[in-house]
């Protein structure tokens, strides 16, 4: 992806997150925007974007419609082009005339961006506790390259949305969507370990680890390589950051929590996996070495579900901050 890689990433902002979250950032408006694929994951980012007046959309969609679908939840899109990123950017780069941005305009986003991202370094470095963030930071340090990561659905991808940083590594991100969100994400990545291309890590949650535990069956079969960071945070964390968990807090647990309760470890050692857990903290040379051994390792991450909301506002106000006081330097 864009992200990671030896290519240019001077202007790939991977903090579009954070930034939109501040209002200043309005002085940095796109007119046109060409979104390739389904809508990003950030909410915030898309309903920014949802909400600028004036910016032409175009939805770059591989097949088209029929093939792809109608992929825009928030009716924005003021065209749909039926083409591949590659084909239609070379074009682009042959047909659109040299242009220069105004002055200072990418300079803001990059300011901004970078302010964003060292923020919420530095603010993750402080948890004494574990923090759902901290892993995505450990794999992108610890995945060589040539390596697949599969993004687990709810929190695990929106972390990774937030946390995995620009890196010259060359890693490829996937992800599935399943019935409710959850089903057949350990398959997915057992079948990218299958096709054998570099090493596979997943980062699942515990409830979607349980949904599809049984799809770790091949990896022992057929003599696959897995490392999983479960995220263990006794339910479906992702609810917590709803407005139901102070609505309703005495039916909360039942009708969103949903902690179940489980020792992970015995479904690990059920299929011939080895089990460890993961401290507090940096964590990326015990994911390192589990990435090195064959097999099946299961690193897990037990947090705590109310801590992790507090954990991700401190986080993200923390860069909030930092953002506004890079506006006002640009200003």
């Amino acid at each position: 992806g864009l992200r990671a890689g030896s290519h240019d990433r001077t202007n790939v902002i991977d903090c579009a997150d954070i930034i939109v979250r501040v209002p200043e950032t309005l002085r940095a408006l796109p007119e046109v925007v060409l979104r390739f694929g389904a809508a990003p994951t950030s909410k915030p980012f898309n309903q920014w974007l949802a909400a600028q007046p004036g910016v032409h959309r175009i939805l770059v969609e591989e097949g088209g419609i029929a093939t792809a679908g109608w992929r825009d939840p928030d009716l924005q899109g003021d065209e749909v082009v039926p083409a591949t990123p590659r084909a239609l950017c070379a074009a682009l780069a042959e047909a659109v005339l040299p242009t220069a941005a105004p002055d200072g305009w990418a300079a803001l986003w990059r300011a901004t961006n970078a302010a964003a991202r060292d923020a919420m370094r530095t603010a993750i470095a402080e948890f004494s506790d574990t923090f759902e963030g901290q892993p995505v930071l450990d794999l992108r340090a610890a995945l060589p390259a040539g390596s697949t990561l599969v993004a687990g659905n709810s929190m695990p991808v929106r972390d990774i949305d937030s946390f995995f940083f620009n890196t010259e590594t060359s890693i490829r991100i996937v992800g599935t969507r399943g019935a409710s969100g959850i089903d057949g994400v350990t398959s997915t990545a057992v079948g990218a370990a299958a096709a054998g291309d570099g090493p596979v890590a997943l980062m699942i949650g515990d409830l979607s680890f349980l949904h599809d535990v049984n799809g770790l069956w091949p990896v022992h079969r057929y003599g696959l390589n897995l490392t999983i960071v479960l995220v263990n945070n006794e339910g479906g964390g992702i609810f917590s950051f709803l407005p139901q968990r102070q609505a309703v807090p005495d039916r909360f647990d039942a009708w969103w929590g949903t902690p179940h309760g489980v020792d992970l470890r015995h479904a690990v050692a059920l299929h011939h996996g080895r089990h460890a857990i993961l401290d507090a903290g940096d964590q990326r040379g015990t994911i390192a070495a589990a990435l090195a051994r064959p097999g099946l390792d299961v690193l897990e991450l037990r947090t705590e579900r109310d801590r992790n909301v507090a954990q991700h506002n401190i986080v993200w106000t923390r860069a909030t901050e930092a953002v506004r006081s890079a506006l006002a330097a640009h200003a």
